[in-house]
């Protein structure tokens, strides 16, 4: 007669299983399978029962909560018990048929059913109020350049919706000077317009192992596409070893594809998000119509992303030879200008690299903002707040360009002019009569500011997202065929102050500067050495040392 399994033996098992490094869940089921059958089992069963559904499987559920509890606390734990609660067409279905099968009366088939729909039916705004995920980033601060550590790695996001942005923005990036002290984290996003019923996803490609992607195999082009891109990437990785590659595709409507770059800017923590202009250079160097449904997720990303956002207007940047690019950056006002004014300020970080900043000042003789009140929305409060914050942005700038100038003193690359001008109509003209011998073009947004020398030029402008003086440069009243890049400074790091030693952090607007490796800076006009590269203007022009 075989003898009586003995609880005792069930943990036996299991800790034999677990001594052979084996899960314990594989002992109890070894020991359930050798488990009698008939009135023996009755009888183990019921006197195991009280142990086991009393005190086990309470002891089990608590462990696993407890080891979960540090990757789930507070708000995020609240917001996945309110989503497990929610109930899908499988319940209801479980329903019925405990009703047709008279488990229960249809008073009680009614109340579940009610509960049911009660308990679903709140779990959407009680998400809303209670998890709110931006929170969970509201420690990463330094999401502008302009705030990032000189000698800390910067992180950008390029997007990319055809092999043809690719060229442009690898050479954005080389130009970005990419150095070992202050490397680039470059994540880019393969956007692509998802037309069917399908399911929006993403795509994270393994750069160890850059075979086609088995996600991607209904979708030849798109994985054709993808496969140059992640090349290209991959290249210029290899290139500079101050330069990491994460290479991502993204599927999705475009009516929700911002959304998945705002998500993933802030996943990935980035600075910086590039996003190329919805208009293409057509081979005669004009500008084709572009997509209207690219525009919109442009004009969104600008609206919701929670960092700096730079729109790129390729021009054949690509073409050119990376050892040496011109760059002009024209700053008016405002955190968007400091924020191309600090990008600029790493491009030129490149010893073969020249830069031109060219500052617009108001004159004396320039309207008061007091006259310009119908730009401002809104009553009286309005112009007046439009004032205090132009003085505020305006003493920021001055110490922002200030500081720039100090620590550049004597760079032989770098030219710095001042415009003093009246109004926007010469600002314009001022602009079109420069020497266009540059290759990019770098300017602020310039949309939180009011100023004198702005004021009333978005009302001429054919895409508002490129700000007035952004759009002034892509018209095809503008004789220059170079880049253009405007930067939108993301708006918790705007106004942040600027200390006259420098800043304690090491970031852009003070600090250590040798992650930029700048030696000296002179003024434009001493020796005639930048006439090639800035025509020289009189004073009588609004041109001025």
């Amino acid at each position: 007669m075989p003898s009586r399994p003995h609880p005792l033996r069930g943990c036996a098992v299991g800790g034999c299983h677990r001594r052979l490094r084996q899960l314990l869940i594989i002992g109890a089921f070894v020991f359930g399978l050798v488990f009698p059958t008939g009135v023996q089992a009755t009888e183990i069963m019921e006197k195991l029962e009280d142990l086991v559904s009393g005190i086990l499987v309470p002891l089990y559920f608590v462990t696993c909560g407890y080891e979960s509890i540090w990757s789930l606390f507070g708000t995020e734990g609240i917001g996945l018990g309110l989503v497990l609660n929610t109930k899908d067409i499988l319940a209801f279905i479980i329903l019925h048929i405990g009703r047709d099968r008279q488990a229960f009366d249809n008073k009680m088939f009614t109340v579940m059913v009610v509960a049911m729909l009660v308990m679903t039916g709140m779990v959407t705004p009680l998400i809303n109020f209670v998890y709110q995920p931006r929170t969970r980033f509201m420690r990463y601060k330094n999401r502008s350049i302009e705030k990032s550590q000189a000698d800390g790695e910067l992180r950008i996001l390029t997007c990319l919706h055809q092999t043809r942005n690719v060229p442009g923005i690898i050479s954005l990036l080389e130009a970005s000077n990419p150095i070992p002290r202050s490397p680039l984290r470059v994540f880019a996003l393969h956007l692509v317009e998802l037309t069917d019923r399908a399911s929006a996803m993403l795509i994270i490609h393994n750069t160890q192992n850059s075979g086609p992607s088995t996600t991607l195999a209904n979708h030849r082009s798109t994985q054709a596409q993808s496969e140059q891109i992640i090349s290209a990437f991959e290249d210029l990785e290899q290139r500079n070893l101050a330069v990491s590659v994460q290479s991502l595709t993204v599927m999705s409507p475009y009516a929700t594809m911002d959304e998945d770059i705002c998500s993933i800017a802030e996943d990935k923590r980035v600075a910086l998000t590039i996003i190329p202009f919805h208009k293409q250079q057509t081979a005669d160097g004009q500008m084709e119509e572009g997509d209207a449904a690219v525009r919109r997720v442009n004009q969104n990303v600008l609206a919701n992303t929670s960092c700096s956002v730079a729109i790129f207007v390729d021009r054949g940047f690509g073409a050119l030879d990376y050892q040496d690019r011109r760059i002009c950056m024209l700053f008016f006002c405002g955190p968007d200008d400091r924020e191309a004014l600090s990008y600029s300020w790493r491009m030129v970080g490149h010893p073969t690299a020249m830069l031109a900043v060219i500052r617009f000042i108001p004159s004396e003789n320039a309207a008061d903002l007091e006259t310009l009140e119908e730009y401002v929305p809104g009553d009286s409060n309005g112009i007046l707040s439009a004032i205090s914050e132009y003085e505020k942005q305006k003493s920021l700038d001055d110490e922002f360009v200030e500081n720039f100038r100090i620590r550049t003193s004597g760079d032989e690359n770098i030219l710095y002019r001042e415009v003093v001008l009246n109004n926007g109509e010469e600002a314009v003209t001022a602009i079109r009569e420069m020497d266009h011998n540059y290759d990019l073009y770098v300017v602020g947004r310039g949309q939180k500011v009011l100023s004198p020398l702005t004021a009333g030029l978005n009302e001429w402008s054919d895409c508002p997202e490129l700000g007035a003086i952004g759009d002034i440069l892509v018209t095809s009243e503008f004789a220059s065929s170079a880049s253009v890049l405007v930067i939108q400074q993301f708006e918790g790091a705007a106004g942040l102050t600027v200390s006259e030693s420098g800043s304690s952090d090491g970031s852009l607007n003070g600090g250590d500067t040798k992650g930029f490796e700048h030696s000296n800076w002179r003024q434009a006009g001493e020796d005639g050495g930048f006439d090639p590269f800035v025509r020289s203007r009189g004073v009588q022009n609004g041109w001025h040392a």
